[in-house]
């Protein structure tokens, strides 16, 4: 059987309802469309049985009429449909009333479709209470925009035809609040030839307010009630002739008996209306901004009233047809119908979106939505992935600026805490279904479970609109702080505790139990148990410790490691720190084993490193200065495990007067890239003069042919050094930006990395993974410019890439 659609024109003011089926038929074959009326100024009837009942119906009810009809009077038993439906059916008494309406119009109907204004105030939110409203049990629902289904109308009964293909036509659709002014051009579905449906490029507009049917029926009934000046119009029901008089349901002199409060009876009579006592002359029409085939004006007033009111916009507009007030419902119909078919009953063009990307040197708007994107109805855009962002590593949110139309733009904050553990390219799509939904924005990431297991959906209406035009925006954008940097942190990871087919048989957690038992093992163990780090198979990228940089154990460690772990370390740091020049350690394996631990080593024996540093300086003895290879593991285990912004900025002053070596260089790029605090312990004086060092050390390392860990260490600390940008945003700039000078230290480092570019894309020099270095160069270049990666730290190679620890380190 046909499935039983029915088409709804549900305005609250003279609501039809069109259906092509009959409740005993059992297929609607090619019937004639009948059309049911629902009354004019339609009201919700509440029942003294607590049931609502609208339509023809609700117009007959003695319910809500006032006092003289005794309790089942009462004037809060009457609601106006009108109400509900400006609403939006926001309520839940609203949706009830609106649903009893087209259950009054809508019997036995498998689907409704109703129409909706097609005005930029009538948002998704209101679309989705219609909705909700309109459904019922076995019956779906759907919304079209008034002036397509008029425009579908109007293209079965011949008034517009293929010849008329790419013309522009104005539908002006008469409502409550005013005329609702569309124009839709008429355009062939290229995916069935031969079939031709309405194109709208956006929301139409509300207009010639005085002559809204709301208005008119105010002044009708005005007239009513001047005309019968022998009634007491305040004590006996609610006249409605004035709103029968303006649609035709009534005619002058016909008679309206009403009941007064004290049981009489009162008759008013309908006087005439003229069109100019109603206000039908002297309209405003805002000029199309194209020129329009035809105007078409569909309006429930009476014959003559209508044809006052179309002379009216011919005045304003330009030569018009009119249209019967059915036109929509009828419209609403066919819509129906081609849908069940598999036809587009219009084409949508979409609201452009965009969003801020940054384009080589400067931000752009990227189009997820183009403005020329044709969709038909009830079908989905999905754009294509737009790339290129990213989720750093332990951030919880990330911002994006979003473009909407042609000038609105909206901040919008993604919040996923406590973030990724490591940082993942994420990808934005949008999908979007014209006229009944949001604009479904997403933002995924498939290396990120989070993410890619409920990607985030942008809600538009609960974000603020900016006060910049898009112009301003992206220059705020292009002028905003230059990049910092984001420090290196590898985390703990319990498998390498308790052990695992990746992490091995987890030595530290069998020395960890082992000494919480009060089985001590030595320095020499703990250094090479905790001193190792690994990949896990399922993020090769990322570097896995058994105790973290930030010197955290992993997050479920069993307490009784923990506390051996502790142990340990106050332990081995008594031991330290007992050392004196008669009886040094004999090695460095408990160095190894503190500083291995990172800022977890306690803080004796980093103050003793420190002062073996400063007694190295001084040239003094120290006894941690005594075994072998000394010199290499205090260096490079305090840039490991020195902490606290007092403690680094003693460091940071020996090493900036120390003589640059593989191990002074490698304390300096752990220190610079992975302490939390480096930037509050370093001076503005250091800064420069150690990019001054280290761009002399980089062109001479690459001269030497040594492109290995000290080169690389050397890059590393050059660009931890940008971190000084916490303090002193601004800084490290080589060109002006954001009203600020540049910077006479980053004009100096530009010109060492230019020559170390030149000397390593030189064709006649070797250089092993020549792309890789000079990448790495062009990415510190990107940070004098201030837009470089802020994930540099993390993504350049460290002394420590290699699987075990040095014996010597």
């Amino acid at each position: 059987m046909t499935r039983r659609i029915v088409g709804l024109d549900l305005n609250g003011r003279f609501d039809l309802a069109a259906r092509d089926w009959g409740e005993d038929d059992e297929d609607s074959g090619d019937r004639p469309i009948r059309i049911l009326q629902g009354g004019t100024a339609a009201a919700v009837v509440h029942t003294m049985a607590h049931r609502r009942v609208a339509g023809p119906q609700a117009a007959l009810a003695p319910h809500g009429r006032g006092r003289g009809w005794g309790d089942i009077g009462d004037p809060g038993r009457r609601r106006p449909l009108s109400g509900a439906i400006d609403r939006g059916a926001g309520t839940e008494d609203d949706a009830n009333d609106l649903r009893a309406a087209v259950d009054a119009l809508a019997r036995g109907a498998d689907e409704v479709v109703a129409a909706v204004p097609d005005l930029l105030g009538f948002a998704e939110a209101a679309q989705g209470a219609m909705i909700a409203a309109l459904r019922a049990r076995r019956r779906q629902a759907r919304l079209l925009w008034r002036p397509v289904a008029a425009f579908l109308d109007l293209l079965a009964e011949g008034e517009i035809g293929p010849q008329d293909e790419g013309l522009r036509f104005r539908l002006l659709i008469h409502a409550g609040g005013g005329i609702e002014d569309q124009i839709l051009t008429l355009r062939q579905d290229t995916g069935h030839p031969g079939h031709f449906a309405p194109q709208r490029d956006g929301p139409g507009q509300l207009c010639a307010s005085q002559v809204g049917l709301d208005a008119l029926f105010d002044r009708a009934q005005r007239l009513v009630v001047a005309a019968n000046i022998g009634i007491d119009w305040s004590r006996c029901d609610a006249s409605r002739l004035g709103p029968a008089l303006v649609t035709g349901a009534a005619e002058s002199g016909q008679t309206e008996v009403l009941r007064a409060w004290n049981g009489n009876w009162e008759v008013a009579t309908a006087p005439a209306l003229a069109p100019e006592a109603l206000g039908l002359a002297g309209l405003y029409l805002p000029a199309p901004a194209a020129p329009i085939t035809v105007t078409f004006l569909v309006t429930p007033l009476a014959s003559a009233l209508a044809a006052a009111l179309a002379g009216a916009v011919e005045g304003a507009a330009g030569p018009v047809v009119l249209a019967g007030p059915e036109t929509v419902a009828r419209g609403c119909l066919h819509a129906g119908r081609l849908i069940a078919r598999g036809l587009p009953h219009y084409f949508d063009r979409l609201e452009p979106i965009a969003i801020a990307v940054m384009h080589s040197d400067r931000p752009a708007w990227e189009h997820l939505i183009p403005p020329d994107a044709v969709v038909p109805a009830n079908r989905e855009h999905v754009s294509p992935e737009l790339g290129g962002f990213e989720w750093r590593k332990r951030k919880a949110e990330l911002d994006f600026y979003v473009l909407k139309g042609e000038g609105e733009v909206r901040h919008w904050t993604v919040f996923r805490p406590p973030g990724p553990s490591r940082t993942v390219p994420v990808a934005l799509r949008i999908r979007q279904t014209p006229g009944q939904s949001w604009a479904r924005l997403t933002v995924g990431a498939q290396d990120w479970e989070t993410l890619a297991r409920s990607p985030v959906l942008l809600d538009w209406e609960s974000l603020t609109p900016l006060p910049e035009t898009p112009e301003e925006v992206l220059e705020r954008l292009r002028n905003a702080p230059p990049t910092i940097p984001e420090r290196v942190v590898e985390d703990a990871h319990i498998d390498l505790w308790l052990g695992s087919i990746w992490a091995g048989e987890g030595e530290a957690g069998q020395l960890a139990a082992a000494e919480a038992l009060g089985r001590t093992k030595g320095p020499d163990d703990w250094a090479k148990a905790i001193g190792r780090q690994r990949r896990h198979p399922d993020a090769p990228r990322e570097r896995l410790r058994p105790v973290g940089t930030d010197g955290d154990l992993p997050p479920g460690l069993p307490p009784e490691m923990r506390d051996g772990f502790r142990a340990a370390l106050d332990r081995m740091a008594a031991g330290l720190c007992a050392a004196t020049l008669r009886d040094p350690p004999r090695d460095n394996s408990l160095l190894k084993a503190l500083t291995w631990s990172f800022t977890a080593c306690p803080g004796p024996a980093q103050e003793a490193i420190l002062r073996a540093l400063e007694a190295l300086a001084a040239g003094r003895h120290h006894p941690l200065l005594v075994p072998s290879h000394a010199s290499r593991v205090l260096h490079q285990g305090s840039g490991r495990a020195i902490g606290g912004a007092a403690r680094l900025a003693r460091l940071f002053t020996y090493l900036e007067q120390a003589p640059l070596n593989t191990d002074t260089i490698n304390a300096l790029a752990m220190a610079l890239s992975r302490r939390q605090e480096a930037p509050e312990a370093l001076t503005r004086a250091q800064v420069d003069h150690l990019l001054s060092r280290l761009g002399e050390e980089l062109i001479d390392r690459i001269r030497r042919h040594d492109l290995k860990v000290r080169f690389r260490n050397t890059i590393l600390a050059i660009a931890a050094l940008f971190r000084w940008r916490l303090r002193e945003p601004f800084a490290l700039l080589a060109e002006p930006r954001g009203g600020h000078p540049p910077d006479p230290a980053a004009i100096a480092l530009r010109e060492k990395l230019l020559e170390a570019q030149v000397l390593l894309e030189d064709p006649h020099r070797h250089v092993a993974q020549r792309e890789d270095k000079v990448a790495v160069v062009k990415a510190i270049l990107l940070h004098l410019d201030g837009r470089g990666d802020p994930g540099i730290l993390d993504r350049m190679p460290t002394e420590d890439d290699n699987e075990s620890v040095d014996d010597n380190a």
